[in-house]
């Protein structure tokens, strides 16, 4: 991609997922990756596979902690180029058995960390930058029986938006990207035995089937490329059609 070569990227959930699948295709892009997780083992394993400049970071984005450490591995000029905000909490229940408190805990890892991290980066942005962060398309259409992660994945549509208006004039573009079902280690097993998921979100979409880590960091990888230069504010569907789909015929 255009213009990714020699720039430095955080990525937050870079161990597993997405994060994953986006530090391989950036350090294949020349990118230098800070990848940041909880899980050093899975870190580690990901630093053998990705055969370019590669620094782990091992913490919780909840952890306030956790922007110390990155810039402690940023480096020289503590300055960098790209973050992008993979880390998050999934899952849910129904609203009436949704605590306050477990509202909260989704808020606290899904919106105010990504906050922080976008507010961290900004500040370390003198040259301009670009900020991806993972939302989701249940951030988008409402999810069912998933109220606090599809609350909090709005609120990281919203904020999207209005960073890339405040700090566009600084150079400093700000994405999201909306995955639908994604084949990762986290759905793979669900994916077998749960009908829903098979009916509502693979058979009603207009691709008829799940898209993969890897094609997500496809998209996130142009997005956060030279390519992308005049793009900001967007929330961008990487579902295979699902949201626009309505009740496709079994026939066609």
């Amino acid at each position: 991609m255009k213009g990714l070569s020699g720039k430095k990227a955080v990525i937050t959930g870079a161990a597993s997922g997405i994060g994953r699948a986006t530090s391989l295709r950036l350090v294949a892009e020349g990118v230098t990756v800070i990848a940041v997780d909880r899980e050093s083992a899975a870190l580690d394993a990901l630093r053998l596979e990705s055969h370019g400049e590669f620094v782990s970071v091992v913490g919780d984005i909840g952890n306030e902690a956790i922007t110390d450490k990155i810039e402690a591995a940023i480096g020289s000029g503590r300055s960098f180029d790209i973050l992008i905000n993979c880390a998050a909490r999934g899952g849910g229940k129904l609203a009436e058995q949704t605590s306050e408190q477990e509202l909260s805990e989704f808020l606290d890892v899904n919106v105010v960390a990504q906050f922080r991290l976008c507010r961290f980066a900004i500040s370390r942005m003198a040259h301009g930058g670009v900020i991806v962060n993972v939302g989701s398309m249940f951030g988008e259409t409402g999810a069912s029986a998933m109220p606090a992660y599809s609350i909090s994945k709005s609120a990281v549509s919203g904020m999207t938006r209005q960073l890339a208006t405040d700090y566009g004039p600084k150079g400093i573009r700000v994405v999201a990207v909306a995955p639908g079902l994604i084949e990762t280690p986290r759905t793979e097993e669900r994916m077998k035995s749960d009908h829903w998921l098979t009916q509502n979100l693979v058979r009603r979409s207009a691709l008829r089937r799940a898209g993969t880590a890897a094609e997500v960091a496809s998209t996130i990888a142009f997005l956060a490329s030279d390519e992308a230069a005049y793009i900001t504010g967007i929330v961008l569907p990487v579902d295979g059609g699902w949201s626009v789909a309505g009740l496709p015929r079994e026939n066609v």
